[in-house]
This record gives C-alpha cells, structure tokens and sequence, in this order.
C-alpha cells in the first residue's frame, strides 16, 4: 500500500524526533534536503550566479532558510576556497573571470587603473590588489594603481623618448600628458628612469621636468662664453660712457 504525502511527513518528523536522519526543510514546504545536499546546491547556485552572490539570494534560489544557507557556506568555505567580502561570497573562478576581464581591457588600451576596475567590479582596489596581480597575466605597476602590458611600455619607451630627445630646452612633461592622454604617469616616471639608468636618454628627471645634457651642454657653454666676453662688454660700455 501506498503511503500518503501526510504519513511520509509523519514518518520523517518521527525521525528526526528520535535523530535518526538530519533533514533540512524547505521554506515551500514540499521539500527535505541533507547537509550535503544543500552543500552542493548552494555551491552550484553560487556558481550558476556568476561566482559571487549574497547569502540571501543563496537562500531564495536553493529554497531553504538563511540560517541553513549560511551553516552551509560554511562548511564549504576552506575547501571550495571561497571568499568573503562585504556580504558576498566569492569563488576563485569570479577572481579568474576578472584577471582575464583585465588582460582583454590591458589588450585594447596598455593600461588600465584600479579605480577603473574598482568601480566595474564594485570592488575595492585593496581587494583587487590582494587577489588579481597573481592570477593576471598583466602587470601591476610599482604604485599599484593599475595594470600595464609589456607592449605598453614598450610605447610608451618609444613616445618618451621620442618627445624628450628631440627637445632644445628643459620639459615640462604637462605637455607629454597633454597628447598622449591614456599615458600612466606613474608608467612614465619608469620609464624615464630606467632610460636616464642605462644612458638611453642623457639627462636628468626632477620635478615632472627633464633636463637634457644637450641643453645643459650648450648652456653651460653659453655661460662661460659670456663670462668669458662680459669684461670686454663692460669696458667698451664705459668708454662709451666718457
């Protein structure tokens, strides 16, 4: 004979009276699941929401109330390697998924800042800095303000160089920003330093102003000639005078 909805709640209630089974109730009521069935359910609906998800939205997909959702995040968090961050847990794939959105955005452009990745994230840069660089195969700048390529610096070595060597006087780099609008400067201070390092560009870099020894040079020779002549200047000015 078979059993009626009714008596089969009769009978796993009696059950779970006398601790015989461990059943988590449903919120609908039409349902039991296991601990480790919920396990694996929040886990996939973790998942299935993209890798990062609130425990309330958690409770609404899997069906079953805060407190078990939560028991359940739990028990998982070590093994699944699941972190907690501002009411949201995250899997390791959504970090991934953001390292990869990263290096498709370094790609296009060379460079993009953590503030930019902050905000499409809605994620702190402290975050991003603590879990992305290691799984990114782009580079985290010396300032941690954001992400470059290879290929970036490599342009930006040519752009640089190609503005302060063919200057006749000291450069304010406000005009080196000015055209080339997506440059780093945090990238550009590097990239001026290593250069002045290995003697790829002859100078020297203080205050946003590069300083050429080429105008240095012609400076400097410019000086001791007219210290050289301004006695005769002078003396022709005073017989002028008389």
């Amino acid at each position: 004979q078979r059993l009626s909805d009714r008596n089969c709640i009769e009978i796993i209630m009696k059950l779970k009276e006398m601790n015989l089974v461990d059943l988590i109730h449903s919120t609908n009521g039409k349902f039991y699941l296991t601990p480790s069935k919920l396990r694996s359910e929040v886990y996939d609906a973790l998942v299935n929401a993209g890798g990062r998800s609130t425990i309330g939205d958690l409770a609404d997909e899997v069906g079953v109330n805060y407190d078990h959702v939560e028991e359940a995040l739990a028990a998982i968090k070590e093994e699944k390697k699941l972190i907690f961050y501002l009411g949201n847990f995250i899997t390791q794939e959504y970090l991934d998924f953001i390292a990869g959105e990263i290096y498709a955005m370094t790609n296009v452009t060379g460079f993009v800042s953590i503030s930019k990745v902050s905000q499409d994230f809605d994620l702190s840069g402290e975050f991003l800095i603590e879990h992305v660089p290691k799984r990114c195969a782009a580079m985290i700048n010396n300032q941690k303000t954001g992400f470059y390529t290879e290929a970036y610096i490599q342009r930006t070595s040519v752009t640089v160089r190609g503005y302060l060597s063919s200057a006749e006087k000291p450069l304010h780099m406000k005009h080196y920003y000015a055209k080339y609008k997506f440059a780093d400067e945090t990238i550009v201070d590097k990239v001026i330093d290593d250069m002045i390092k290995s003697n790829r560009l002859k100078g020297s870099f203080t205050h946003k102003i590069s300083f050429l020894h080429s105008f240095k040079e012609s400076f400097s020779t410019g000086v001791k000639s007219l210290a050289f002549f301004l006695p005769s200047i002078l003396k022709s000015k005073l017989r002028l005078s008389k």
